[in-house]
């Protein structure tokens, strides 16, 4: 068995950067009115329960809302929402453009079921409400 003696950082990013990921907004409610946030640090953990798992970034400026809301909307994105996503990567608000009402089409309802706090991100436990 070999063992490890050094990390190399850049070929574990490159590694992960191999693996396809799918792209959600995440919506919930915030002090100014709703709010978002592009993610891709989100999995489906159960069908029964229905369980899905989000991990926010604490260096977000959006950070404090999202740990602290109880309720989410996940909109999986599709590739001709590219644009959508990153208005939402740059913006709490999308853009100027944005339309809240319509971002629901393709929404799950998510109640937060537990949070855990990580070392650079807080992993939130939701169940899927309204599939």
């Amino acid at each position: 068995m070999t063992t490890l003696t050094s990390f190399d950082e850049r070929a574990f990013r490159d590694a992960l950067g191999r693996y396809a990921t799918g792209v959600t907004i995440v919506t919930c409610s915030g002090p100014d009115g709703p709010m978002g946030i592009t993610a891709n640090s989100f999995a489906s953990l159960s069908l029964d329960p229905p369980l899905v798992l989000w991990s926010p970034a604490k260096s977000s400026r959006r950070y404090n809302v999202i740990v602290n809301a109880s309720e989410f909307a996940i909109h999986v994105a599709s590739y001709d929402q590219l644009d959508l996503c990153r208005d939402f990567a740059k913006s709490a608000g999308g853009s100027k453009d944005t339309e809240w009402k319509n971002l629901r089409l393709d929404a799950r309802i998510c109640r937060l079921v537990s949070r855990a706090s990580c070392v650079n991100n807080t992993q939130l436990l939701m169940e899927v409400t309204i599939p």
